[in-house]
C-alpha cells in the first residue's frame, strides 16, 4: 500500500477518535443513578428515567454514526484499491 493511503487511514483514524473522545461524556450520567433515584419524587423520577433514555439513544446514534463512518471509508478504500490495480 502506497504510504500516502497509509498516512490518510491513520489521519482518518486519529480524526473519529479525537471525536470520540470528545462526545464521549454522554454516559458520565449514569454513575449514581440508584442514589439519585431514591431521593426523587415519583414526578421527578419518570422525567429523570425519560432523561436517561434520551441519553442512551443519544449515545446509540453516535455509535452508529462511527460504524456508519467506518463502512464508508472502507467502501472508499476498496475502490481505490480496484480502481490501481
Amino acid at each position: 500500500m502506497d504510504n500516502w493511503i497509509t498516512e490518510a487511514i491513520v489521519r482518518r483514524y486519529d480524526n473519529l477518535a479525537a471525536d470520540s473522545e470528545r462526545w464521549k461524556p454522554l454516559g458520565a450520567g449514569k454513575t449514581g443513578t440508584e442514589e439519585l433515584a431514591a431521593l426523587l419524587a415519583e414526578e421527578e423520577l419518570r422525567l429523570y428515567r425519560e432523561w436517561l433514555a434520551m441519553q442512551g439513544e443519544q449515545e446509540d446514534r453516535q455509535n452508529q454514526w462511527f460504524y456508519y463512518k467506518g463502512v464508508q471509508d472502507g467502501m472508499r478504500l476498496l475502490r481505490y484499491l480496484q480502481a490501481n490495480r
